[in-house]
């Protein structure tokens, strides 16, 4: 399988002098899912960052493999969410700064909220909302652009588990239905290990990639997984390469 994104020796320092980076290299496939998973400060976020253009690389080299016009997905760790817009303007207005009416976006954001179960709060406001159902509709503001790549940076960290358990599952439904490519920056071995094909482990500041865990499963991945012998098994696995990456003490 081709490689989508390629990091080739990324290195990045800061004007302050912060050296967050160091020669990351890594490549990852269409459709795959990829954590990015380490201590505080390891340089995580970082590298999203640089892979959607909000950081310039200082040394080393980032190459996308995508198609002329596809678009890259980021979702924040807060929602982000303009209050003064309903839910379905807010999904909309990626759609509107195209171009797009609201007329023309109608059926096809309606059938994403059904989708993730928000159909019934399209009208509503952000401030009407869960942090869960905000999110939620971050994850749609992303999504309804149909994203070749989607990144995310810790996008759960707030909730409660319920609703991260459940927003795990609405994000594997939805890249199933899409097949888009996931980095997903966590700093939970159970949820890297539940939502990814591979976990990238890396070392303390400046981060490196230290090692890759395979976590592919043939298994469906749901409450009986969460439980099951292989998927403790995978992420004790990640524990153990996590504590030798420096990042468990």
């Amino acid at each position: 399988m081709s490689s989508l994104v390629s990091f080739n020796n990324v290195s990045k320092t800061f004007e302050n002098g912060v050296e967050a980076v160091r020669s990351f290299s890594m490549n990852i496939s269409s459709g795959e899912k990829v954590s990015l998973l380490g201590p505080s400060g390891c340089g995580k976020t970082t590298v999203l960052r640089m892979l959607a253009s909000l950081e310039v690389p200082s040394a080393g080299q980032i190459e996308i493999g995508l198609e002329k016009n596809a678009n890259i997905g980021f979702v924040f760790q807060t929602p982000t969410l303009l209050p003064w817009k309903t839910v379905f303007e807010n999904v909309w207005s990626p759609l509107q700064l195209q171009g797009i009416t609201k007329s023309e976006a109608k059926a096809e954001i309606e059938d994403l909220l059904h989708r993730i179960g928000l159909f019934a709060f399209k009208d509503a406001y952000p401030r009407e909302l869960s942090g869960g159902m905000e999110m939620r509709v971050s994850i749609a503001r992303s999504l309804v652009m149909k994203p070749k790549l989607l990144l995310m940076d810790e996008p759960f960290a707030a909730l409660d588990e319920m609703t991260r358990f459940k927003l795990n599952d609405l994000l594997l439904e939805q890249q199933q239905l899409e097949k888009f490519a996931l980095i997903f920056v966590t700093h939970s071995v159970f949820e890297s290990a539940y939502l990814c094909d591979r976990v990238a482990i890396m070392t303390n500041r400046p981060g490196s990639l230290h090692c890759a865990v395979d976590t592919g499963t043939s298994q469906v991945r749901n409450n009986d997984y969460r439980t099951s012998r292989s998927y403790i098994d995978k992420c004790r696995e990640i524990s153990r390469k996590l504590h030798e990456a420096g990042g468990l003490s």
